[in-house]
């Protein structure tokens, strides 16, 4: 038993050392108002002043993308003090861009909207 309070011990002194930094949210869009609607909620409740947010659009064909529809999102990060990225990729899989983007940016959380029918 006295090896395992030590053990706790030790654990407890780790996490209680440990500081918060700041995340790094990678947010999936499509090219529809669901998403830009996912993000903004996602703004108002998620992100603290100091995270990043990278909104990534995988390209399809004939899609119609505009990054520019974005200016009510990057107002709201400015106020909060977030950094606000728009990336366009390209690539064969959703899946496959977005998880590449998680690597690379080392984000902490991966936001997925869908479009519910009904």
């Amino acid at each position: 038993m006295g090896g395992n309070a030590k053990i706790n011990c030790r654990i407890m002194s780790y996490l209680s050392g440990k500081t918060v930094k700041n995340k790094t949210i990678i947010v999936g869009l499509k090219s529809d108002n669901c998403s830009r609607e996912m993000l903004l909620q996602l703004l108002c409740l998620l992100v603290k002043p100091g995270d990043n947010v990278l909104a990534v659009h995988v390209q399809q064909m004939n899609d119609a993308f505009d990054p520019n529809t974005f200016h009510i999102h990057e107002d709201l990060c400015k106020s909060k003090q977030v950094d606000f990225l728009v990336k366009i990729c390209t690539g064969n899989s959703y899946i496959s861009v977005l998880s590449h983007q998680v690597r690379e940016h080392y984000a902490t959380i991966l936001a997925i909207g869908c479009n519910i029918s009904g």
